[in-house]
């Protein structure tokens, strides 16, 4: 029988929309390229939305890719094989400039990236990860498999 577990990983908080007197819910997205340090927090709101982002409705994977096609990030897929894989990229036309077969959980993901800063991909959520510490506002479960990591080099 398998067990449940409700174990979190502890994460520091990084920039939250209220730091700079905004308002804005599903702001992952926003977050995660301010706490890397592309941008600051309003800018990169602001090119969000001038890209089509919504006010409080989150960020879509098409729009987070071309964020971070702008900031010179490359992306890496993880655990994603064959067709999955293919029809992923397809379906939101992002394709990785690099491709890790084997999968890995957000427990393990610092431990695969340790030094440098990312943006990790999870489904429907995203986070930073800066020289194996995860920024995020909330914890994070153990076994949630990541999706993919944007790294930015010159950040």
């Amino acid at each position: 029988m398998r067990t449940l577990t409700t174990s979190h990983i502890p994460v520091e908080p990084g920039y939250v929309a209220s730091d700079f007197g905004l308002s804005d819910r599903n702001d992952c997205v926003i977050r995660a390229f301010a706490n890397v340090g592309v941008d600051t927090y309003p800018n990169i709101r602001t090119a969000l939305f001038r890209l089509g982002r919504r006010q409080n409705k989150g960020t879509p994977v098409v729009m987070t890719h071309e964020l971070a096609r702008l900031h010179g990030s490359t992306y890496t897929s993880i655990g994603r094989s064959g067709a999955k894989r293919d029809r992923w990229a397809q379906l939101y036309n992002c394709g990785a400039d690099s491709v890790e077969d084997k999968g890995c959980s957000v427990a393990n993901v610092a431990k695969r990236f340790p030094s440098g800063k990312y943006v990790v991909s999870v489904k429907g959520h995203v986070f930073a990860l800066i020289n194996g510490q995860i920024i995020d506002t909330g914890p994070m479960r153990p076994g949630t498999r990541v999706i993919g990591v944007y790294s930015f080099p010159n950040t």
